[in-house]
């Protein structure tokens, strides 16, 4: 939970700083709903909304090198401050969660780009020459 307060304090001073903030703003305030989410329709509306905004976040290249900066400058911070080991592990953990869920948004970034680049290639080996 600490990560994600020293996340939010460095994200309000790169809001102010990069218009590619915003992608992340989104993703911790989506982040946020799904822990609050009661029930299982609430969840899935949550996970559904956050895995939009972690694709969203991995189509901008700019926004996405801020969010990994932010995610691994807090939980640096956060370590140090760290009571114990399973603190160090958990913060561990959740840095790692976000950082694997931009990973999959890029892979899917990704498949879409090839899938394009298959279709143009297609259509420049039907073209007459």
């Amino acid at each position: 939970m600490r990560i994600l307060i020293a996340t939010a304090a460095l994200l309000l001073t790169a809001a102010s700083a990069s218009a590619q903030s915003a992608p992340i703003v989104r993703v911790d305030s989506l982040e946020q709903a799904a822990r609050r989410a009661r029930n299982d329709n609430d969840r899935a509306a949550a996970a559904s909304a956050l895995g939009s905004a972690y694709a969203e976040l991995a189509a901008d290249s700019a926004a996405a090198r801020l969010f990994i900066g932010v995610t691994v400058a807090g939980f640096v911070d956060q370590r140090d401050r760290a009571q114990g080991a399973v603190q160090v592990s958990q913060l561990a953990d959740e840095a790692l969660l976000r950082l694997s869920a931009l990973e999959a948004g890029q892979r899917a970034v990704l498949i879409q780009q090839n899938a394009r680049v298959i279709e143009l290639l297609g259509q420049l080996v039907r073209q007459p020459r």
